[in-house]
Formats: C-alpha cells, structure tokens, sequence
C-alpha cells in the first residue's frame, strides 16, 4: 500500500478513533509527512518497501534536530508503522526494531551554599517570629538535611520524627520507607517549630485537632503539597531569584558533610550517624 495513504489513515485514526488533540496531529502529520516526503527521495513509495536501515538513514538525515526532537520523530514513525501493523497493511513492523537516539543528560542546576542560605533566611520575610514564618523556616531546613520531596514533609508524622536522634523516617514513593539523618540546623528549627508554633497553629484549627501531622498550615490542620510548594517559591523570589526547578542543593551538600561507620550488631554490622 502506498505510504501517503495509510499516513492519510493514521492521521484520521489518531483524530477520531483516538481523539487527540488537533495540535497533537497536526505534529503527527507533519512528522511523518517529513518522513514520507524523504523515503519518495529514495524511490520508496510503498509500505513494503521500508526496511530497518531505511528508517535509520533518514533518522539520520535529521541533522538540523536535537536529540529530543528525533525521538518525537521516531515516535510518530512508531506510531505510523504499529497501525499499518495492527490494520494487516504491512506484515511486519520494522520500525519495532529502531531505538531512539540517547539524550544527552545534563547535570541539573544547583543552588550554592550561599544562596541556599538567602533561601532558608527568605521563611522570615514576614514578621519574622510568627509561626507561619517560623514552621516555613523549619520546612526549609527539614528538606535541605533531608533532601526529601514536597510530599514527603507533608506526610510526615510526628511519631517518624525522632529529634533526640536526629534521625526521620520517610515514605516514598511505592510506600518504601527509609531512614534519613538530620543536621543540627534542622533539628534546632524543627525543636523551635514544634515546642512553641505548632502548637499555636494547631489551636487555629475550627474542628478536631491535627495530632499527628508535623507541618500544619494557619487553619490548624496538616499542610498540603501546594501549599508548601508556594511556600518554596515565594522564597526563592524573595532572595534567590531562581527556578524552583533549580532546588536541588541536597545531593551536592552531602559530600560536605563528614560521615562515620559505627559498629551496631552483627545482623546489621554497621550504620551511618552524622558527626555534628
């Protein structure tokens, strides 16, 4: 069959059958319209005669795209050649045999240790001692130790934070749950949150008290992740002047922090403590 007509049916299958978003095929038909108008270039006008190295030379043509936009590409061809498949128009599907292109995997943007302490000091914009700044101080901190996501410090518990230890247990993603330690900055401003703000903020609360969460907004129940992503973000624009995207300090601080082994049992051998 020739090509530019199972393209023809693709594209009316996507728009239909499928429902996409007419942006969506239109950026369907214009790859692969790409596609067939370079194997017409190289007398191949039907879907059979295709071969793996076809669609590999003409990946290959594709100097002027990046990396990411040849993978879209191969996407769209991906999608062409498991139609023709699925509708017997073609008696295989060559295309199943081409990988896309590697992409390139730059290292992410950091924060400095100076800016990520413009950012902790950002939390008392406010007033400074009330205890919504005070428990965004201590959020801040507790995510900079711990390198935890949003999420994780809005689920946390009380009965997961264990201060005198300076150690928290967190649940992941998949409910894994693991064991990370706290710096003394963290545990100074958790200990000041949780003695004399928390307690403020949870007797906001118009209903039945929070007991367990640790971060509680100003209505008294437990924080949200919107709410603590705002928090986040409206520091970083009062001091930082960057992307939130960017707050990722905690994988390139840990190599500053000194570390020793420590001789617990003879299941465990050894375990991780923080020399403070």
């Amino acid at each position: 069959m020739q090509i530019n007509e199972v393209i023809n049916q693709f594209l009316v299958y996507i728009d239909v059958e499928r429902g996409l978003s007419q942006a969506t095929v239109n950026a369907y038909k214009t790859d692969c319209e790409r596609y067939s108008s370079w194997l017409a270039g190289h007398a191949k006008t039907s879907m059979d005669d295709i071969t793996i190295a076809s669609i590999e030379d003409f990946l290959g043509s594709l100097v002027d795209l990046s990396a990411s936009s040849r993978a879209r590409m191969l996407a769209s061809i991906h999608g062409l050649h498991r139609f023709a498949f699925s509708q017997k128009l073609v008696k295989t599907d060559v295309s199943a045999f081409v990988h896309p292109p590697r992409r390139p995997q730059p290292l992410p943007d950091i924060l400095s240790v100076e800016e990520v302490q413009r950012l902790i000091e950002a939390a008392s914009v406010g007033t400074g001692d009330d205890p919504v700044s005070l428990r965004d101080r201590a959020l801040l901190e507790f995510l900079y130790a711990t390198g935890a996501r949003v999420s994780e410090a809005c689920g946390l518990d009380l009965a997961n934070l264990d201060l005198d230890s300076q150690l928290v247990r967190l649940l992941g993603k998949g409910n894994k749950e693991r064991i990370v330690p706290l710096g003394s900055y963290a545990c100074e401003a958790l200990q000041r949150y949780l003695n004399a703000d928390r307690p403020q903020l949870q007797q906001a609360s118009s209903g039945k008290p929070e007991l367990s969460a640790v971060f509680l907004n100003k209505r008294g129940s437990a924080c949200l992740v919107k709410a603590c992503g705002k928090c986040c973000n409206c520091a970083v624009i009062a001091r930082v002047s960057s992307s939130p995207s960017t707050l990722t300090p905690f994988a390139t601080a840990l190599p500053r922090i000194c570390w020793r082994a420590v001789l617990m049992c003879e299941q465990c051998k050894s375990c991780w403590v923080m020399l403070q």
